[in-house]
């Protein structure tokens, strides 16, 4: 089975672009922090048609966002016959996460919950909301899980 899930932060303004056949997409990076150390990692990503719309509408540079579909190995021939494979996030489906302000220590992390009571007080954005809400029910994108 090839899913992925994703939780990170869109690292440049959306830009909805089209193909010559009039379809629309979106190709940006999330920066998503790993869950031990101090390393992130920049994952590639795509969307399509009124997923792409949508998220090009609704997000932009900085917003934490939690996307999930699946992960693609692509590859482009080069003009010197040598072939480079990439990958790449197909998002299916995705979920807006609230930004949190960070409390003194910095212990907020809006990717993992909030790590103190002073700063669950500083929530700024109101509960995730699940673009396709029956998929979304019983997940761990389930706003009662957050």
């Amino acid at each position: 089975m090839n899913v992925v899930s994703l939780i990170g932060r869109m690292t440049a303004e959306p830009e909805l672009k089209q193909t010559t056949t009039g379809k629309t997409f979106l190709r940006f990076t999330l920066a998503v922090k790993r869950s031990f150390g101090d390393k992130t990692d920049f994952i590639r990503c795509e969307a399509w048609n009124k997923t792409a719309e949508t998220m090009a509408k609704f997000l932009k540079k900085g917003d934490p966002v939690a996307v999930s579909g699946t992960w693609n190995v692509d590859s482009i021939a080069g003009a010197d016959g040598k072939t480079t494979y990439y990958n790449t996030c197909s998002v299916e489906r995705f979920y807006f996460v609230p930004r949190v302000k960070s409390d003194a220590k910095g212990a907020v992390n809006a990717a993992y919950g909030v790590a103190s009571q002073a700063a669950a007080s500083q929530f700024t954005a109101p509960a995730p909301i699940a673009v396709d809400a029956k998929f979304n029910a019983g997940t761990p994108f389930d706003p009662k899980f957050l």
